[in-house]
């Protein structure tokens, strides 16, 4: 169902795009079943860096399922793996931002980057994601996501 259909009980643009929000973290927290309520099935998202352990490289993310099977990948090697919500901005037009942090603990099959913490070290780190919103399904049309060096 998509949250800007044509049902009497609407709910506000901005009531709508918290929600929306609301869904993403948990997208990212592990619950992947709410891909179709998210996203624009042509959703896109843009990484300012992807960690290798060498350098940095583009990843093209052109689709919900792409998004989907991205968050997978990131949370693949770690013991925790928790997003939290720090603070959102915006209630204008079909653009918010959200400022997260990421609190994650090495697992034993830990392998995206070269590191010499351990397994059980925890990690903590921050980033910012802008969301352009869909002005017809209500749903997250692009994401650019800024997220903050943890090496």
């Amino acid at each position: 169902m998509f949250p800007y259909s044509a049902s009497a009980a609407r709910k506000p643009r901005y009531e709508n795009q918290k929600e929306i929000l609301d869904q993403y973290v948990r997208i990212w927290n592990g619950d992947l079943s709410l891909e179709m309520a998210t996203f624009n099935a042509d959703a896109k998202m843009h990484i300012d860096r992807l960690f290798t352990g060498n350098e940095t490289v583009y990843l093209p993310i052109n689709s919900s399922k792409a998004i989907i099977d991205f968050v997978q990948l990131a949370r693949q090697g770690w013991s925790k793996y928790e997003f939290i919500v720090l603070w959102t901005a915006g209630s204008e037009g079909q653009n918010l931002a959200l400022r997260w942090m990421l609190n994650a603990v090495i697992g034993p099959d830990f392998n995206p980057i070269e590191t010499t913490l351990k397994e059980g070290a925890p990690i903590s780190f921050n980033g910012t994601d802008f969301f352009h919103f869909d002005e017809c399904t209500g749903l997250i049309k692009q994401i650019e996501i800024a997220q903050d060096s943890i090496i």
